[in-house]
């Protein structure tokens, strides 16, 4: 060429970044006499396709005069590269310098807080949108409904998405997940259904949230056929998939079809799916395949007592009283609850208990079972999960109860298991035993406060 124009150094370097070239990129960058803030731009989205955010932010910090664009393509960098702390800071730092932001911009914005699970934030985003008049497109939507489904505010998700002019596979993924996760198993399967009569082809997400919700209302057979579908739409199940249809067939009682889909997997598997089977042998009492999952469980993670507790259960159960009681002095974790089956909240919750000194009595005579009741401080320093714990005790005098509690012959155990929203009101009641350590309807603000009683015909109630 004659004269190289920085438009034509711009698309040079753009097609190396196309090419997946970024070094040979950033020599033609360095050899440009003038760049323009496009220059910085493409380079920066390079760099964020490759995962290499420091090298973008040194881009970034050599601009003096930074314009909405180049904030756009920073901002979209961490967003995409999980830095979503960092996607957030700088939205609000382009904000104090009264620089507008488009609908890109807001795109990533909404994608960080939903990473962050930011339901405040990402609802004023959506108020800003709509005060100063930015058009809601599909692009947006889709980023508010990704969102509000993830953090459980489904009926927000739902009202988004029913405005949709066009819904792609994007937008029903997100409400599929969202439902999958949030315990609306049902308008999962419809949106799925929806969604292939609609000829659209699900990605492994999408799977990901179907499959969750089968897994909630027991579809052993639905789970297991959208499982072997996956390679009629050219997918490989991952890790995950694994975990969630090893999960459902184990509840169910088929202990050795779960155990088999375990051995034939390609991949490595990680400790959730030998626990998903080891939770269904300790629901079912299978003391064989209970070891062998606890065996794998402990070797993939020895720091976890919940393998322990379930397996004592297991011994429990089997009369191994001796074995039981081995695990149980090894095992600071005494409350029966499944790792997957709660969220963090639930955990922070479970481990302050723990750090109160809650021990498990055993083995458990006809007539004494291991009922703790204690007023939980919440003092100043105190986390937010334990002070909603505090109030909702006191509130509504609740028993909390601590050890794990099998089930044995002639007696039969009632349980009454509520879960709680932040507000402290009842949100669901469940009364089969077998659901304790496999529900999963949780969002991130609620948590579990159980009471437990058992009843023999000899001696009535204790």
């Amino acid at each position: 060429m004659p004269e190289r124009s920085t438009a034509s150094w711009n698309a040079m370097i753009s097609g190396y970044i196309d090419s997946g070239k970024i070094e040979l990129a950033r020599s033609f960058f360095e050899a440009m006499d003038q760049k323009n803030s496009v220059s910085y731009i493409v380079l920066i989205s390079g760099y964020s396709k490759c995962g290499d955010v420091e090298s973008a932010e040194e881009l970034f910090g050599q601009l003096r005069r930074k314009d909405r664009l180049v904030y756009n393509a920073m901002i979209a960098c961490y967003a995409q590269n999980s830095r979503a702390k960092e996607a957030l800071r700088l939205f609000n730092e382009m904000l104090r310098l009264d620089l507008l932001p488009d609908g890109m911009t807001l795109a990533s914005a909404i994608s960080a807080c939903s990473q962050l699970g930011d339901l405040k934030f990402g609802s004023w985003i959506e108020s800003f949108i709509r005060g100063t008049g930015i058009q809601m497109d599909d692009y947006l939507a889709t980023s508010l409904i990704d969102l509000y489904a993830k953090c459980g505010s489904i009926d927000k998700a739902y009202n988004l998405f029913h405005g949709l002019i066009k819904k792609d596979l994007v937008a029903y993924t997100a409400m599929i997940l969202g439902c999958g996760i949030n315990g609306r198993a049902n308008d999962a399967i419809e949106l799925f259904d929806e969604m292939m009569n609609a000829e659209i082809n699900p990605n492994i997400v999408t799977i990901t949230g179907i499959l969750t919700a089968y897994s909630h209302i027991g579809m052993v057979e639905e789970a297991y056929r959208c499982f072997i579908s996956l390679q009629k739409y050219g997918l490989s199940p991952s890790v995950d998939h694994y975990a969630i249809v090893v999960d459902v067939l184990s509840r169910a009682g088929r202990l050795e079809e779960a155990h088999g889909l375990i051995k034939g997997m390609s991949n490595q598997p990680h400790a959730g799916v030998w626990g998903a089977l080891l939770l269904g042998c300790s629901l079912h009492n299978n003391l064989e395949l209970g070891e062998i999952a606890a065996a794998h469980c402990i070797e993939l993670e020895p720091d976890s007592s919940g393998y322990r507790s379930l397996l004592a259960n297991i011994y429990a159960s089997s009369g191994r009283w001796d074995d039981a009681e081995r695990l149980r002095k090894d095992n600071r974790l005494t409350l029966s609850v499944a790792s997957d089956s709660f969220s963090r909240l639930c955990f922070e919750i479970w481990h302050k208990l723990l750090d109160l000194g809650y021990e498990s009595r055993y083995p458990y005579s006809n007539d004494s079972f291991p009922i703790y009741t204690e007023d939980i401080d919440a003092g100043p320093d105190a986390s937010p999960s334990t002070a909603m714990l505090s109030e909702v005790a006191q509130l509504l005098k609740i028993t909390i109860v601590g050890g794990s509690i099998p089930e044995r012959s002639g007696d039969k155990l009632y349980k009454i298991c509520r879960v709680f929203d932040t507000d402290g009101k009842p949100k669901a009641k469940h009364k089969k035993f077998s659901e304790l350590l496999s529900c999963s309807i949780m969002a991130d603000k609620s948590f579990f406060i159980m009471s437990f009683y058992t009843k023999s015909a000899a001696n009535g109630p204790n």
